[in-house]
């Protein structure tokens, strides 16, 4: 699913809000109102207290946009996604991802070793720089190791197979 990413001044905003949301609860007036009352207990039995701290709630509220902020943590975190590991308690990159740079660094060694093996197959090079050709088996070997990489288990490309993206 794609939806708008919360910009800075929404995370500020629900942060701020947060701090603003915990204190009330706590009983705490926020230090903007605190020093408008000359008392730091917020008396919820007090219309103005109340008032002000709505007033303050709001003007909170439109420095940014809580919607994108609460409703993109619940895309990330949706299991659907698969971009947070779902098992874990902390927030932590989903699997696939380590299965998908593994699969990465594979194909690099085997296109480093197939670069290798096409060079030394060069012959000119090869003889002048005193480098033995290539034989048909680490041909043959090279083939099959890139193969298994690129189609992985399934027979298909990796990336309709088991490491889509």
């Amino acid at each position: 699913m794609k939806m708008a990413k919360a910009s800075q001044a929404d995370l500020d905003m629900a942060n701020e809000l947060a701090w603003l949301l915990e204190a009330l609860e706590k009983r705490c007036l926020p230090e903007v109102l605190s020093e408008q009352f000359g008392d730091d207990e917020f008396d919820i039995d007090n219309p103005e207290h109340v008032r002000e701290a709505m007033g303050l709630i709001l003007r909170t509220l439109r420095k940014g946009s809580l919607f994108r902020v609460t409703f993109g943590m619940l895309v990330l975190l949706d299991s659907d996604n698969e971009i947070v590991d779902p098992d874990a308690r902390t927030l932590e990159v989903h699997p696939k991802f380590e299965r998908c740079e593994q699969a990465r660094q594979h194909l690099e060694a085997v296109v480093r070793r197939l670069v290798d093996i096409m060079e030394r197959s060069d012959l000119d090079k090869s003889v002048s720089a005193g480098h033995p050709l290539p034989t048909l088996k680490e041909w043959n070997e090279a083939m099959h190791e890139a193969r298994a990489v690129l189609l992985g288990k399934t027979g298909e490309p990796m990336f309709l197979g088991e490491f889509r993206p």
